[in-house]
C-alpha cells in the first residue's frame, strides 16, 4: 500500500533528521563545554544542559507524533526551537562577558561545526573539534594575553580572563598548574 493511501502517514525516523543530528551534537558539546568552562554547581549549567537536552528530545518527540497530529508536531518542534534559542543566548552571554568574538555563519569554525551533522564518527570528531576550537579561541583572544605572549599569572588575571572565580573548579587549559593549586 502506498503512503498516499494510509490513514496515518509514516512518522518517526528522527535519527535521520539533520535537525536531530545537529541537536544531538549541540547537546553533547554543551555537556562538555559546561564540564570545562562552567562551575558545576552553577544554576546556569543545569539550565544550559537542560535546554540542549530539551531541544534534542523535542525534535524526536515531534517526529514521533507527526503521524497523528501536525498541530502537536509543530508545538513540540516550537518548544525545541525555543530551548535551543535559550541555549544560544547563554553561549552569547558567555562570549560577551569574556570579550570573545561571536562567529558569523561563514566563519570557518562555524562551518566546521555545521559539517559535523554530515560526519560518521561524531563522538571523536566532537571531542577533537572542541579541543581545536578551544585552541583557536585562545589564539584569537590575544588581548587577554600578556605582551610577552604568555598568559598573565595569578588569580586576579585568571579571574579577569573568566578562568576562575571563587569556588569555581579550574578546568581551563589556559590556567597554569600554579593557579589551580
Amino acid at each position: 500500500m502506498g503512503d498516499e493511501h494510509r490513514i496515518i502517514p509514516p512518522h518517526g525516523g528522527y535519527e535521520n533528521l539533520k535537525s536531530y543530528q545537529m541537536a544531538e551534537i549541540v547537546y553533547d558539546a554543551t555537556v562538555k563545554f559546561c564540564e570545562h568552562y562552567r562551575d558545576r554547581r552553577s544554576r546556569t549549567v543545569d539550565q544550559m544542559v537542560q535546554a540542549a537536552r530539551s531541544g534534542k528530545q523535542n525534535i524526536a518527540e515531534g517526529s514521533m507524533v507527526s503521524g497523528t497530529s501536525k498541530k502537536l508536531e509543530l508545538k513540540v518542534v516550537g518548544v525545541a526551537r525555543a530551548s535551543l534559542e535559550e541555549l544560544l543566548n547563554d553561549y552569547r552571554d558567555f562570549l560577551r562577558q569574556r570579550g570573545l568574538a561571536l562567529w558569523g555563519k561563514d566563519h570557518p569554525g562555524a562551518k566546521e561545526v555545521r559539517a559535523l551533522a554530515y560526519s560518521r564518527n561524531r563522538s571523536y570528531t566532537i571531542h577533537d573539534l572542541l579541543r581545536r576550537v578551544n585552541s583557536r579561541s585562545r589564539r584569537q583572544c590575544h588581548h587577554l594575553h600578556h605582551p610577552s605572549g604568555q598568559l598573565p599569572a595569578g588569580p586576579a588575571a585568571a579571574s579577569a580572563r573568566g578562568a576562575i572565580s571563587p569556588g569555581r573548579r579550574h578546568h581551563r587549559a589556559d590556567v597554569s598548574h600554579k593557579e589551580r593549586g
